[in-house]
């Protein structure tokens, strides 16, 4: 073990000041510690990979393999090599790197291997030489399958606790975390030369915790041996991570050591009010002056004092925790009272003492729980079930009733009773179950509850309650519905595919229900892939979200809320000189678990195929882009809008060498780039029955007009056969968007493309193609006032109707009428009729009176309604919207008045006046001015009374001389005001 300056614990502004004072620093090369100290200067060696095998499969982070070498100190530059086997000639991995500032030269290598690679040898060339080549020895190329990849995360500036407890004997501690492919053990170990002799390797766990599908590890490893730089050059160190057994793999990092001083200590209650007799859990994390954490430290707590004779906190009773990787350190089973966490700095670990770091305190209080709330639920958080999910042997994990107190804590031991109601799909009479025991509920307030077992579609509604036991109370809870059917695998592109040779397609297929009535979100589907005979595509190693590469035919998907996957397949380039060929493979995709005893035959199992062609694309020599809207019949509705969307049929043409386009063939199996640059894109539709509603927006009453949003960007592919050859289609939608707000009227683009071709199509879409009205307000135009109104005035009005996205509606026809046989109005419409406005429009109504009243307007109006029917179509009807504006207060202009100043002279005592009014203005304001040389000051301020006068009293400042005066009286909404007469007193 060696020690320096900053080993035994010397600050290193204290090192630096050291320096500035001219004092010797140790510089001897064994206290120089950059990475590249004990390298040869013009040599090179591997720190990774160091493991047997090397993968490509996403560890958690990436897809790529980490190659890091250490470098003398004439290095400044290295190229990375890859021989592969069988294949033998060597390839340049991307351009020369340089040293980081790490001190190591690194390069993050994505490969495509070719089929048949079973290994793989790396070399280093350094700018000095070919001579000072160094190799990493042959690595095996593992299969997704079998390899577990790791991506270590210590790079950069990692701080190191120098332990100060004599039980670690001067250990040093740095925390290391990272990623893995998948769970299992990872050893942790230091790769360069310095410490010369490591004190060891750590094993961390890697675990996954759902909904991930990678692994997280983090550990503790002691560097002790390390030799830290007396001067100025960096304490760098090389750490590696390799995961274990037939499928090991490595990953190695660089990083700049910095010692660390405790700074920083927090506390936080799982909770910090329990039931009575229950715990909480405290989690304490340490951390360094950087702010980061601290591995290794001791951390503990004390309470304060109890019944011992002496007055100190009391130390607790169990043993100390040391901190993790991530600084953290978890006290469990805590109960009610006051703690204090503290992590030990010194030698002194028996007690708190002085210099050990302090959290805030923690107080755990206790209450006494009633039974307050109860409610049914899916245990996923599902509402929409294959049969095969809830019946059989799976019958039983999927319901649950839920128990909780005042505060949101579970409640244990209570009885539960449940009940289920029927309607089977398609109709038919529904069923009601009497209540039955569930059981009492478990530690966490849950108890399970069986699916009942009439095995057949339709919608269930689960009922519970906490039954009146002994005159304790009955606790009805909140119920829960569910539709369950048998489900179907589709994908978009139905039963067949065509992508670019040598290319990259991504397949979509959707999971939900057969009768549409949900979708089956979070559900795990097994994908394979059999790419024909003499085919080598397979999937690709970067796959889309949701979706984890297994091996090179065969993928994991988990379904997104819509019951949505994807999965990528790519066609490998060929050899130099080997012309590309077309090939033809079989995507099956298989929903886990839902595929088994299913009574329904044909499509309703859970799968389905897909024919997956990679051809050379032919030449593209133009595409047609057809629009047509898709409005509900019966609604009025010709043009494009919001929720009223616009149905895309594109056709891709070839050549046929003559001058006339409208013959050129069309073109089947070519991948089609579509995009707008508003709104969405959604399925192919060819009717407003065959569009594809939202999720959340399709069930029965919901407003008809939402649809599945599939992104901006979709790439189809047009039809190899029959009537429909050389031709595909999406939806153009679009909802929410400023652009309508001014005139009601915007532009979007479409963006297609094929081959080299590219064409676009503008559409516009109107707002008054309205199918369900929102919210409307009729209210005082901008600058009009806003109180009580004189009769002598006008006052404009406008009307605003938003659509169900929240756009502005305007040209929405109205009738208007008011309330008062006094006031009237005019509108800009025969009839009494206006048309609502956009923010560019000018009032459409003026009311006004010739006597004072109150009057309240209203606009009428029949906007109709478009509903999702049972059969999620849509559904149209009529509806009538009313809006009223605020009460409008006429009131008589106000009327002129004459103020009065009056006073009588007192000499030397306090000067007297008053201001006289008409008694219709009482409780004006009045404002009292002494006037000298011209100018008015204000001296007092008052308020006529019920007479219309108000008497002020001044002191007298200037003997018997005279004083001038004047008032005014202040405007109030019957009157106007008045500046009195000037008043001389003395």
């Amino acid at each position: 073990m060696s020690r320096s300056g900053i080993k035994s614990g010397l600050a290193v502004t204290a090192v630096t000041g050291l320096a500035l004072a001219g004092l010797p620093l140790l510089a001897s090369p064994a206290s120089a510690n950059p990475l590249s100290n004990g390298i040869d200067p013009d040599a090179v060696t591997f720190y990774s990979q160091y493991a047997t095998g090397v993968s490509a499969e996403n560890d958690g982070s990436n897809s790529t393999i980490s190659l890091v070498v250490g470098g003398g100190t004439n290095v400044n530059s290295v190229q990375f090599r890859a021989t592969l086997t069988p294949g033998g000639t060597p390839i340049n991995i991307g351009s020369p790197v340089a040293r980081n500032v790490d001190g190591v030269f690194g390069f993050d290598w994505a490969p495509s291997f070719p089929a048949g690679t079973t290994a793989v040898e790396f070399s280093a060339i350094p700018n000095t030489g070919v001579d000072n080549t160094a190799t990493s020895g042959a690595e095996m190329v593992l299969s997704d399958g079998i390899a577990n990849t790791v991506e270590l995360s210590s790079e950069g500036s990692l701080g190191v606790f120098q332990s100060p407890y004599a039980a670690d004997s001067g250990g040093d501690y740095v925390g290391v975390s990272g990623t893995t492919s998948d769970a299992g053990n990872v050893e942790l170990s230091t790769r360069s030369a310095n410490p010369s002799t490591p004190a060891g390797t750590a094993t961390a766990s890697s675990t996954v915790t759902a909904p991930a599908t990678d692994g997280a590890f983090s550990g503790v490893l002691n560097i002790d041996g390390y030799t830290y730089s007396g001067g100025a050059e960096p304490n760098q160190i090389a750490l590696g991570a390799a995961t274990q057994g037939a499928g090991a793999t490595d990953d190695v990092e660089a990083s700049t050591l910095y010692v660390q001083h405790i700074s920083t200590v927090s506390a936080t209650a799982s909770r910090t009010n329990v039931p009575t007799g229950q715990t909480a859990d405290v989690t304490v994390t340490v951390k360094d002056q950087n702010g980061k954490p601290v591995a290794n430290a001791l951390v503990d707590y004390n309470k304060p004092d109890g019944s011992d004779p002496d007055t100190l906190p009391d130390d607790s009773a169990t043993a100390a925790e040391r901190t993790d990787a991530r600084g953290v350190a978890t006290f469990e089973n805590l109960g009610a009272g006051t703690y204090t966490f503290y992590a030990n700095t010194t030698s002194e670990v028996d007690t708190q003492s002085a210099g050990d770091v302090a959290s805030a305190p923690v107080t755990i209080t206790e209450y006494v729980p009633t039974n307050t709330t109860l409610a049914a639920s899916t245990v996923d958080g599902y509402r929409d079930f294959d049969l095969d999910e809830v019946s059989g042997a799976e019958n039983g994990d999927d319901f649950v009733a839920t128990l909780k107190d005042q505060h949101g804590e579970p409640i244990a031991g209570e009885p539960i009773e449940y009940s289920w109601h029927f309607v089977p799909g398609g109709g038919g009479t529904p069923t009601d179950g009497g209540f039955t025991s569930a059981g009492t509920t478990d530690a966490k307030g849950q108890v399970a509850v069986p699916f009942p077992t009439w095995g057949t579609a339709g919608t269930y509604t689960l009922s519970v309650r906490r039954p009146n036991v002994n005159g304790s109370g009955l606790l009805n809870g909140t119920p829960v519905t569910v539709d369950v059917a048998e489900s179907e695998i589709t994908f978009a592109d139905g039963d067949a595919v065509g992508a670019p040779v040598n290319g990259s397609v991504t397949i979509k297929g959707t999971l939900a229900l057969v009768d549409g009535s949900g979708s089956l979100g979070g559900r795990t589907v097994t994908v394979s892939y059999n790419p024909g005979v003499g085919g080598d595509a397979s999937f690709s190693t970067d796959q889309p979200a949701g979706t984890e590469r297994d091996g090179a035919f065969q993928a994991t998907a988990v379904t997104a809320a819509d019951g949505s996957f994807s999965v990528s397949l790519t066609d490998p380039s060929p050899p130099p000189n080997v012309p590309p060929t077309d090939e033809t493979g079989t995507l099956t995709a298989v929903a886990d678990g839902l595929n088994t005893g299913d009574t329904t035959p044909g499509p309703a199992d859970a799968t389905d195929s897909i024919s997956v062609t990679f051809r050379e694309t032919p030449t593209v020599s133009g595409i047609d882009i057809g629009t047509q809207v898709l409005a509900p019949s019966g609604t009025g509705i010709s043009a494009a809008g919001p929720g009223v969307p616009v149905d895309l049929d594109i056709t891709v043409r070839g050549a046929d060498g003559d001058d006339d386009p409208s013959n050129d063939p069309k073109l089947g199996d070519v991948p089609v780039q579509v995009s707008v640059d508003k709104g969405f894109l959604s399925p192919n539709a060819e009717s407003t029955d065959d569009l594809t509603l939202a999720s959340g927006h399709d069930r029965q009453g919901d407003l008809w007009g939402y649809f599945q949003n599939d992104g901006a960007d979709e790439t189809v592919t047009t039809a190899d056969s029959g009537s429909a050859l050389g031709t595909t289609g999406l939806v153009a939608a679009i909802e929410k968007d400023a652009g309508f707000d001014d005139d009601g009227l915007t532009q979007l683009t479409v963006t297609v493309k094929a081959g080299d071709v590219t064409q676009k199509k503008s559409i516009t879409y109107d707002v008054r193609a309205l199918l369900n009205a929102g919210d409307s307000s009729f209210e005082r135009a901008q600058g009009e006032p806003a109180g009580p109104v004189s009769t002598t005035k006008r006052v404009d009005f406008q009307l605003y109707v938003h659509d169900q996205f929240g756009n502005l509606a305007g040209d929405e026809d109205a009738r208007v009428t008011d309330d008062s046989p006094i006031a009237d109005f005019d509108t800009d419409e025969a009839q009494d009729k206006t048309l609502s406005d956009f923010v560019n429009s000018g009032p459409g109504v003026t009311a006004f009176s010739d006597a004072p009243t109150t009057q309240t307007l209203k606009a009428t109006m029949t906007p109709g309604e478009v509903l999702v029917d049972a059969a999620g179509n849509a559904a149209v009807g009529s509806k009538t919207v009313a809006v009223e504006s605020d009460p409008v207060i006429w009131v008589k202009p106000p009327a002129p008045i004459v103020a009065r100043l009056s006073g009588v002279s007192n000499g030397g005592r306090a000067d007297r006046l008053t201001v006289k009014a008409p008694a219709a203005a009482a409780g004006a304001k009045v404002k009292l001015y002494k006037v000298k040389r011209g100018k008015r000051t204000l001296i007092a301020t008052g308020e006529l009374n019920a007479n219309g006068k108000a008497t002020f009293r001044v002191k007298d400042r200037n003997g018997k001389r005279f004083t001038k005066y004047v008032a005014r009286v202040m405007a109030t909404d019957t009157t106007k005001g008045d500046t009195t007469n000037k008043r001389r007193i003395r």
